[in-house]
C-alpha cells in the first residue's frame, strides 16, 4: 500500500501461489475476501487437488481478480507465461460493452443484460461474446453497441461497434444462414457450468458419496466412459460395452431434494454431451478443437460431480472458459475408478468391492491407486492390465460362475512403478501380447539416474516379459552388455541433430512383427520450445535378453533424413532372411 500511494502511476500485481488450505489465523471465507484489496489486481493459483478452491473461487470474485489451477506440474509454465503476457502487455484496466437493440451474455452471473463489464485487457486479445435479440420483431430490430475503455482509447467518447450487414445471395437474393450452432454450445455450456457450481456450493461434497447412492449411478459413470470412448479416443474405456441406460429421473416424492437436484443435473449434462457428440458426427466435425474443448468441460462435470473436489474442477473450468484462458485442467478425466459387471448378475459395482480378492495382496499404496487413479485397462482371456498414476499391474481373475463371485487365487501378481525421477519423461507405453509364447511384453521409457537432471538425459526403453502362466516378470531389455548411457545419451551421436533437450513425451508405441521377430519401439519427445523429435527403434530376441537393430533421433519439424546407425549394438546379422 506505501509504495502504491508514493508511485501511483506504477500497475501493482499480486500473484499468490497456495498448494493448501488456511492453517492458522482467521478461516472464514467471506471475512478473508473483505481483506483483499480492491485497488490492483490478485491473482491466485492453486496448486493441485488438496488446495482451498472454495477459498480462491471466493477471493476472485471481483472482476479484477483471477483465479488459476495447475493440476499438472508439467503445465506450470503455460499458465504462468499467460499471466506474465497479461501484465506486461497491458493495455487496458476495464472496458465497458454497452448494447442496444440486444443483451448481451455474462458468464460470471449467468444473467442476460445491456452492460458487461470486463478487466485486464492485454494487447493482441480476442474475446467472444454472446448476444441475443428479439427474433420476433417486424422489421427486426437493429443492434449497436458502444465500448468504453479504461484508460480511454479515444477522445470524445466511447467507440461504436458496426454490426455486419446480412449477406445476399446474389443470383437467389435470398439471406444467408449463417450457422450459429457451435456458439449456441458454448452458450449451454457455460449456463451448465454455472447451474453445476451453483448446486455444489449448495450441497456439502464428500469423497466417498457417489459410493453412497444407488447402483444407477455407478451404471452412469461406466455408461458415461463407454460413451465417450469414441469423443475422447482414451485407452482402456470399453467402446463395444453394452451398458443398459440407467435410471435417473427425479422422485419428487423423495426426501432428500438434494440427491434429486444432483441427479437432474448430471442427467442434463449427459444428454447435452450426447447432443454434441451427434451434432459432431454429423457434420464430420470430430476434430474441432472448440466443440471438444466443450466435450472436455462437460465431461470432466460428470466424471467429478460426486466427487469432494468437484468445485476445483467445475469452478476452474467454468473461470478458464468465461475468460477464455489458453490452458484448462484435465485431469479430471486422466483418471478415475475402475467398474466391474458382473455377467452373472448384470450388476455393475466399483472394482474396490468386486475384485477385492484380488487386490487385497497388493500394498495399502497400490490399493489406493487400483480403488481411485486408473489410468487405462485391458483384458487378455482372465488375465488384465492396469495402469494407475504410478503403476502397472498384471494380474488374472478366477471368476466362480456358481457363486458369481470373484475367487481369490495364489497368484503372487506383479506390480511394476513406471517413473523414478520425472513423470513427463518416465512412461509405460503399452503392452503387447505375443501369443505363441504365451507372453505379455511391457514397455516403459526411464531415464538413467546419474544424468537425469542434465539438459542431455539418457532416455532409454526397459522392456518386461510376463509369463501368463506364472504372471513372474523378467527384465530382458536393456541387458548387462548395454551402456545405457553411451547408447541411449541425447548427446550420442546417432542422434540428429546431435544434441537435443526432451523434456515431455507426447505419444509412444510399442509393438511386435511376427515374420521377423522384431520389437518396434517409436515415441514422440518434445524440447523447452515444444519442438517435436521422433524416436525409433528396432529390437531382436536373442534370448534371455534383446539385441538393438536400428534407433534414431530425427527433427520432425525440418524432416531431417540423415538416420545414423549406432554401431555398438547392431545385429543385423541376427535379422532372419525374408525368405
Amino acid at each position: 500500500m506505501e509504495y502504491g500511494a508514493k508511485n501511483p502511476d506504477t500497475k501493482l500485481y499480486h500473484i499468490q501461489l497456495t498448494d493448501g488450505e488456511v492453517t492458522d489465523g482467521e478461516k472464514d471465507h467471506d471475512r478473508l475476501a473483505e481483506l483483499v484489496n480492491p485497488d490492483y489486481t490478485n491473482i491466485l493459483v492453486g496448486f493441485g487437488k488438496y488446495h482451498d478452491d472454495r477459498l480462491l473461487s471466493k477471493l476472485s470474485e471481483n472482476p479484477r481478480n483471477d483465479y488459476r489451477f495447475i493440476d499438472k506440474l508439467e503445465f506450470s509454465k503455460v499458465v504462468y507465461g499467460e499471466i506474465l503476457y497479461n501484465i506486461l502487455y497491458h493495455r487496458y484496466d476495464e472496458v465497458e460493452i454497452e448494447v442496444h437493440g440486444a443483451q448481451i451474455y455474462n458468464w460470471r452471473t449467468n444473467q442476460w443484460g445491456s452492460r458487461l463489464m470486463l478487466s485486464n485487457i492485454p494487447y493482441d486479445c480476442e474475446r467472444m461474446f454472446q448476444l441475443r435479440a428479439d427474433a420476433t420483431s417486424d422489421p427486426p430490430s437493429s443492434v449497436e453497441a458502444f465500448v468504453w475503455t479504461t484508460p480511454s482509447q479515444m477522445h470524445g467518447g466511447p467507440s461504436k461497434i458496426y454490426c455486419y450487414p446480412e449477406l445476399m445471395d446474389i443470383e437467389s437474393n435470398e439471406r444467408e444462414v449463417r450457422d450459429l450452432t457451435r456458439y449456441s454450445f458454448r452458450q449451454r455450456t457455460q449456463e451448465l457450468l454455472y447451474e453445476v457450481r451453483e448446486c455444489i456450493k449448495r450441497q456439502n461434497n464428500t469423497e466417498d458419496s457417489i459410493d453412497s447412492f444407488s447402483d444407477s449411478l455407478n451404471d452412469a459413470e461406466a455408461l458415461l466412459d463407454a460413451e465417450a470412448s469414441g469423443v475422447f479416443g482414451g485407452r482402456g474405456f470399453a467402446s463395444e460395452a453394452k451398458l443398459f441406460t440407467p435410471s435417473l429421473e427425479v422422485e419428487t416424492a423423495e426426501p432428500n431434494t438434494e440427491k434429486n437436484e444432483k441427479r437432474a443435473i448430471y442427467e442434463k449434462c449427459r444428454e447435452f454431451m450426447r447432443t454434441i457428440k451427434e451434432y459432431m458426427d454429423a457434420n464430420n466435425a470430430k476434430h474441432d478443437r472448440s466443440l471438444r474443448l466443450l466435450q472436455d468441460d462437460i465431461y470432466i462435470v460428470l466424471k467429478t460431480l460426486y466427487r469432494r473436489n468437484a468445485h476445483m474442477w467445475c469452478a476452474t473450468r467454468h473461470i478458464s472458459l468465461g475468460r477464455e484462458h489458453s490452458y484448462q485442467p484435465t485431469q479430471g478425466f486422466d483418471a478415475g475408478k475402475l467398474y466391474f459387471r458382473n455377467i452373472a448378475t448384470d450388476t455393475i459395482h466399483p472394482a474396490s468391492a468386486s475384485l477385492s480378492a484380488v487386490f487385497l495382496k497388493y500394498p495399502n499404496y497400490v490399493q489406493t491407486e487400483l480403488n481411485n487413479d486408473v489410468y487405462y485397462f485391458a483384458l487378455y482371456s482372465d488375465t488384465f492390465v492396469l495402469e494407475t498414476k504410478n503403476y502397472v499391474i498384471v494380474d488374472t481373475i478366477l471368476f466362480n460362475y456358481e457363486s458369481a463371485k470373484i475367487n481369490p487365487t495364489n497368484y503372487v501378481g506383479t506390480y511394476i512403478q513406471k517413473s523414478f525421477l520425472n513423470s513427463s519423461l518416465e512412461i509405460f507405453v503399452n503392452e503387447w501380447l505375443v501369443t505363441h509364447e504365451n507372453n505379455l511384453y511391457l514397455c516403459f521409457l526411464n531415464l538413467l539416474p546419474s544424468v537425469s537432471a542434465s539438459n542431455y538425459k539418457a532416455l532409454y526403453p526397459r522392456i518386461y516379459r510376463v509369463n501368463l502362466y506364472t504372471l513372474q516378470a523378467d527384465v530382458v531389455y536393456p541387458g548387462p552388455e548395454v551402456n545405457i548411457l553411451q547408447t541411449y545419451s541425447l548427446s550420442a551421436g546417432f542422434i540428429d541433430p546431435p544434441q537435443i533437450n526432451i523434456e515431455k513425451i507426447d505419444g509412444a508405441s510399442f509393438s511386435y512383427f511376427d515374420r521377423n521377430n522384431i520389437f518396434n519401439i517409436t515415441y514422440l519427445g518434445k524440447n523447452l520450445n515444444s519442438i517435436p523429435f521422433v524416436y525409433n527403434e528396432q529390437l531382436v530376441q536373442s534370448f534371455p535378453y534383446f539385441s538393438s537393430l536400428s534407433r534414431y533421433y530425427r527433427d520432425w519439424e525440418t524432416d531431417r533424413k540423415s538416420t545414423r546407425l549406432n554401431s555398438s549394438h547392431s545385429a543385423k546379422s541376427r535379422m532372419p532372411s525374408p525368405a
